[in-house]
């Protein structure tokens, strides 16, 4: 499926994971932005829904503080995206919405056993 990022979230979205990507992607990724390197330019990604969900799982477990502005604007960019293939009946991007939520769900309950660990050392303190 093809999807539009800027260079710069392409440069976030593999600078934690760029090795691990199939030597098809990174020369995908890499004559794209030889082609054009400036930040905000917009690119076409040819990429599978795992290699985006590979890609996805990097970038949401970057700690937040790091990542707080640039993965909202990513989400924000890929999420209309995706629906709109999914509407024409795309079939990647109907697996890759799934696999996008298991991501979220799992990031999800990780927070909330951290939310709670936090919660029963306090209460724990004598």
């Amino acid at each position: 499926m093809q999807l539009q990022f800027t260079n710069k979230q392409i440069f976030f979205s593999v600078s934690q994971c760029f090795g691990n990507l199939s030597p098809r992607l990174r020369t995908h990724i890499q004559d794209l932005i030889l082609i054009n390197s400036e930040d905000e330019f917009v690119q076409t990604v040819t990429i599978t829904p795992k290699q985006l969900a590979e890609v996805y799982r990097s970038v949401s477990g970057i700690a937040e503080g790091e990542a707080r502005k640039i993965n909202g604007e990513m989400k924000d960019a890929l999420l209309p995206q995706l629906m709109g293939l999914a509407q024409i009946g795309d079939e990647e991007a109907l697996e890759a919405i799934g696999l996008i939520q298991a991501i979220d769900a799992q990031n999800d309950t990780v927070m909330e056993a951290k939310v709670e660990s936090g919660k029963q050392q306090i209460l724990s303190m004598e």
